[in-house]
């Protein structure tokens, strides 16, 4: 003990290595059971979607003037409540139900004072939740194509082109290229597709592409109002994506500017409530588990792969991914050692390699608690200390053993460490409020315990009588620290 206490103190670990090992091992176990975080990429033009056929800097853009709410059920629409609001779907991806668009129409009207609606949709998903609002109005899902004969005057082969030119007017008239367009019917038409100039000709082709009407212009937004409801329906979700705003192409931001100032109607507390509900989100759990799939869907927009990639990786790394494979693999690896003698011996050879590597620092101290043992020497103790008052009894190496006895009982009393474990530092340090001064003392009385029990003939001059008197002074210190941390008069 002399030897390592010659060193400077060292702070000693409190947790065991095991202990970490097993703490480390339950926490990868709930990882496991609870399974890795993948929340949904949505896909598409939802308002959650920052990629280029996303919307959210439609959203961005209409909360610089008002109120906006993205919902994403049925329990959310049923807490906005406005004097002014807007319900806003853009090209959903999944269809109204009859019965959800009922209760959607349903909540508006019982929650909005006043209530506006503008549908921008190129396929019929959007035409149940028009119906639910008794609106005339329909979106076809048919696909307006420019056509344009070829230069050259030759007749057998036509150009087409799903980017018609559109005329929609709000509260003024705004030129727009259409991306894919349908055309509606019902209500009164606000906007018009058309043909620039007399050698084109716009013509609509059913969903498998089949051309079957050809005229000058054809409708593409419309308005209608409905029991005080105000309805705006245009056939193309594709003017209001981010893809648009990122371009240069200021008319689009003219456009959606003026159009939400009209169904706001400049209104700063207008609430405008944009659908989320209607989309699919793509997570990337979904990505691992169905790559064909997911790749279709993320063809359509790619760059929702780049956003993706952060939390496909986050689902790799974790441990529910590939601690069960890993454990299998060893499982099998396992038993196939086992099947012969010697890989057994390996096997049981690197088991007690591991134990010893985990275990061999770990260090264990039993509780030597002895209250008996206490009250005899503290009684010891209290004789001494009288016979030092009187002063008329010589003072020895045999009274500084004793001494040290005392203290080490009192020590074990307090923690269960006495005076000789590798813990008493750490004790002395404690009840004496000074870590150097606890080194020190310590250092003083085991050499002194040494030279007195004839261990040691260090130091060769020792002034018996002054030693006994300071240990005793230390003695009644940590005594009545002692006293003062678990109530208990020691001394």
């Amino acid at each position: 003990m002399s030897m390592q206490l010659k060193k400077a103190p060292k702070q000693r670990a409190l947790v065991s290595a095991a202990l970490i090992a097993t703490i480390i091992a339950i926490g990868l176990l709930a990882l496991i059971e609870k399974g890795p975080v993948a929340p949904g990429v949505p896909v598409g033009a939802s308002p959650l979607n920052p990629m280029a056929l996303g919307t959210s800097q439609l959203v961005d853009l209409v909360a610089k003037n008002y109120s906006i709410t993205i919902i994403h059920s049925l329990t959310e629409l049923s807490r906005v409540r406005g004097e002014l609001c807007t319900y806003v779907t853009i090209s959903p991806e999944v269809p109204y139900r009859s019965e959800e668009a009922n209760s959607i129409a349903s909540m508006l009207k019982e929650r909005c004072a006043r209530l506006k609606i503008l549908v921008a949709d190129e396929s019929t998903y959007s035409n149940t939740l028009l119906q639910a609002l008794n609106s005339s109005i329909r979106i076809n899902g048919d696909r307006i194509l420019l056509v344009t004969a070829p230069r050259g005057g030759e007749t057998t082969r036509l150009e087409l082109s799903p980017y018609p030119p559109a005329n929609i007017t709000i509260r003024t008239s705004h030129i727009l290229i259409l991306d894919k367009a349908s055309t509606v019917s019902g209500g009164g038409a606000i906007g018009y597709a058309y043909a620039r100039s007399e050698s084109e000709v716009l013509c609509l082709a059913d969903p498998n592409g089949n051309v079957y009407k050809c005229e000058a212009a054809f409708a593409i937004a419309s308005r209608d109002l409905v029991k005080g409801v105000e309805i705006l329906a245009i056939g193309d979700g594709s003017i209001l994506l981010n893809q648009v705003f990122s371009s240069n192409r200021s008319e689009y931001m003219f456009f959606t500017q003026e159009l939400f100032s009209y169904l706001c109607e400049n209104n700063p507390h207008c609430t405008v409530i944009f659908d989320a509900m209607h989309y699919i989100s793509l997570s990337p759990r979904d990505l691992l588990n169905n790559p064909s799939y997911s790749l279709r869907e993320l063809a359509k927009d790619p760059t929702t792969l780049l956003y993706l990639m952060p939390s496909v990786l986050a689902i790799i790394l974790h441990p529910s991914v590939w601690l069960p494979p890993l454990i299998q693999l060893l499982s099998t690896l396992l038993e196939k050692a086992l099947a012969s003698i010697a890989g057994a011996a390996v096997i049981l050879l690197l088991t007690l390699l591991i134990y010893r590597m985990v275990m061999g620092g770990a260090r264990t101290s039993h509780d030597s608690r002895l209250p008996e043992q206490v009250e005899e020497e503290v009684g010891v103790f209290a004789e001494l200390r009288k016979s030092i008052a009187t002063g008329k009894v010589k003072l020895t190496k045999r009274d500084f053993a004793s001494l040290c006895q005392t203290l080490d009982a009192m020590l074990k009393f307090y923690r269960g460490s006495g005076l000789w474990s590798e813990q008493a530092l750490d004790v002395l340090a404690e009840l004496l409020g000074d870590r150097k001064r606890a080194y020190r003392e310590l250092q003083w009385v085991l050499k002194l315990y040494r030279k007195a029990v004839g261990k040691s003939w260090l130091p060769i001059l020792v002034l018996w009588r002054r030693a006994v008197k300071r240990l005793v002074r230390l003695v009644e210190e940590i005594g009545k620290s002692i006293s003062e941390r678990i109530g208990v008069n020691i001394i």
